[in-house]
């Protein structure tokens, strides 16, 4: 008879995924490198590239407050505004830096916010966002009495005045913004656990206090001047950051596929801009008068939406400086020698169809919020023109000028501008006796596709 074999337990240990790969998230504010600045400086956020930490950009905001004083000629009773797109326009210059890369610039980048708000923004959603950026739909019902209207928010209740030529803001405004681009709410998870160097945030502030508010008022006798104190102050990245356990990390980057031989990567939209003033005598010729302007800067491999828009190239407070403004009524492009579109685009109508496919927005319901004759007006005797006092071109509405042209056709894969020239023709005419007081800056900005990728060493680069 055999010996009874001895029982024996065997275990297999492994981890549960559902343990393993637990994530939290919490609020993080990493601050700028000054406690500090005045218009026209640089200021510079570094977010940590921390070890299994993923940056949320849907959940994360810049937040900043503004002090100091303004001068002038009569502002004690003065009606004074910020602009329609708030404090979004103290931002001139942003861009995005990972170790020696700089995966993005985004020049002129008040005007493309305000040239993406006219384009894609709900008029009814103003109202909400006033209170975080001190945009249009704020205040009073004054202010704003009918849809559409978008006047800046007046904010002279805010200062203590010295007589009156000297104002003092009461108390700091205090906003909190979104970032367009990397770190906008439409991008996807940045995993900073990956990157071999920390994210840099650059931002270089607006250079004027005609950049930041402006007088409403129908009277010469109130003006603002340059002369001001205006600081910004605790300014702060506000980040939504995840942390995953080492498993979940290993686990992101397996399924990510990065290896020796193949990054991580991911599509995007980007944006590139250049600018010509069109002076007023061109402005105010009394007939037809066409300038071709040829686009600098970036030239990508792939746009596939190129859109126009100006603004007044008056440094006054008479002017709302980010109201946008087309003074042609007559648009076309030239790109590597080839037209586009083939016949020139003329008329409000042409030039609002063109701009709502070009911006994937061009639904009944969007084309009903976003256009009116009123704000966007492209015809030959009643282009878009800077608002003055005294002359009733526009009193109540913000004008949003925007025309806009899809490029690459349905494939979406878009035009390679590298290598060539990119012009943009307008033609313009005067169109009343009293007409342009002031040039208008023309911008032209590329949309392209862009791939961002991060390789096995944690280098992170974009191809453009």
């Amino acid at each position: 008879m055999s010996a009874t074999k001895p029982v024996t337990e065997q275990f297999d240990y492994e981890t549960d995924p559902r343990l393993a790969l637990s994530a939290s998230a919490k609020r993080v504010q990493f601050a700028a490198d000054s406690d500090e600045y005045r218009l026209g400086s640089v200021c510079e956020i570094r977010i940590p590239n921390g070890s299994n930490t993923l940056l949320d950009p849907s959940g994360s905001t810049l937040s900043l407050e503004l002090s100091g004083g303004i001068t002038g000629t009569a502002i004690s009773d003065a009606t004074i505004r910020m602009p329609w797109i708030g404090v979004n326009a103290l931002i001139d210059d942003l861009s995005v830096r990972v170790g020696g890369n700089t995966v993005q610039h985004n020049t002129n980048y008040n005007v493309l916010y305000a040239t993406l708000s006219a384009l894609n923004r709900d008029v009814n959603s103003f109202a909400v966002s006033s209170v975080m950026d001190g945009g249009a739909g704020g205040g009073s019902t004054a202010d704003n009495e009918f849809m559409g209207m978008l006047e800046g928010q007046n904010v002279a209740t805010r200062f203590n005045y010295t007589g009156t030529t000297i104002g003092e803001l009461k108390t700091n405004l205090k906003f909190e913004i979104p970032l367009l681009g990397l770190l906008s709410g439409s991008s996807k998870m940045l995993p900073l656990g990956l990157l071999n160097s920390d994210v840099v945030v650059r931002i270089r502030w607006a250079p004027s206090i005609f950049d930041l508010f402006y007088i409403s008022d129908d009277s010469t006798a109130h003006s603002l001047a340059s002369s001001n104190t205006i600081s910004i102050k605790n300014v702060k990245f506000n980040a939504k950051v995840v942390s995953v356990s080492d498993y979940g990390m290993t686990a992101i980057r397996r399924a990510s596929g990065v290896s020796p031989s193949r990054p991580l990567s991911w599509s995007s939209t980007g944006w590139c801009s250049d600018f010509k003033t069109l002076n007023a005598s061109f402005l105010n010729s009394s007939v037809p008068n066409t300038n071709t302007i040829t686009v600098g800067g970036l030239h990508p491999r792939s746009v596939n939406g190129i859109f126009c828009t100006g603004i007044s190239a008056a440094e006054s407070s008479a002017q709302a400086k980010f109201e946008l403004i087309y003074p042609g009524f007559r648009t076309q492009y030239r790109i590597h020698g080839a037209l586009y579109p083939p016949e020139e685009i003329e008329n409000t109508a042409n030039h609002i169809a063109l701009a709502q496919l070009a911006a994937h927005q061009d639904g009944i319901t969007t084309l009903a919020n976003l256009f009116s004759h009123d704000a966007s007006r492209f015809d030959e005797d009643a282009a878009g023109r800077v608002r003055k006092v005294g002359v009733a071109f526009n009193d109540e509405i913000t004008q949003r000028g925007v025309m806009g042209l899809a490029l690459g056709g349905v494939s979406g894969q878009g035009v390679d501008t590298s290598g060539g020239v990119i012009e943009t023709t307008v033609t313009c005419k005067k169109v009343g006796t009293d007409d342009a007081v002031t040039g208008i800056q023309l911008y032209t900005f590329l949309r392209y596709r862009q791939l961002y990728s991060i390789s096995d060493d944690g280098e992170m680069t974009v191809a453009q």
